[in-house]
């Protein structure tokens, strides 16, 4: 993902669905490398000072990616202003019992990100498979 492809994405995005603006929009993989995960970010920061997007944030992200995007905030910010290099609102992570990410938790903790997101996600997930693993059953008498 670079600063085209994701700059790209927004405007099909609202072409697709009509919408005057998107309320979040997510960066879903840290792809890229570096230049491209943070060109994206830019591209999407730049979607919100445009009116396109309300939020951003990112998804599957590291602790290494997110310090990575939290340093380039930083120093956009003392160049451009304070919420002006995009301010991240959301770091979707999938938690559970087998895949606990204590590293990203305690990362999130600190910067005041709540993670109970993944537990409810994951309530939501296992009664699904119950419920298909029922009907599965059900369905063979």
């Amino acid at each position: 993902m670079t600063y085209s492809d994701a700059a790209r994405s927004v405007d099909a995005t609202l072409k697709k669905t009509g919408l005057e603006y998107i309320d979040l929009y997510l960066l879903h993989a840290p792809f890229g490398g570096k230049d491209g995960r943070l060109g994206a970010w830019r591209a999407l920061a730049d979607a919100v000072e445009a009116g396109k997007v309300r939020s951003i944030g990112v998804s599957n992200y590291g602790v290494h990616h997110l310090e990575e995007l939290e340093e380039y905030i930083k120093k956009e910010e003392a160049v451009k202003g304070k919420g002006k290099a995009g301010v991240l609102s959301v770091n979707q992570v999938e938690l559970h019992p087998w895949l606990a990410r204590l590293d990203i938790v305690k990362w999130c903790k600190e910067r005041g990100f709540s993670s109970r997101y993944g537990v409810f996600r994951l309530v939501a997930h296992c009664a699904d498979r119950i419920r298909r693993i029922l009907l599965w059953f059900g369905a063979r008498g």
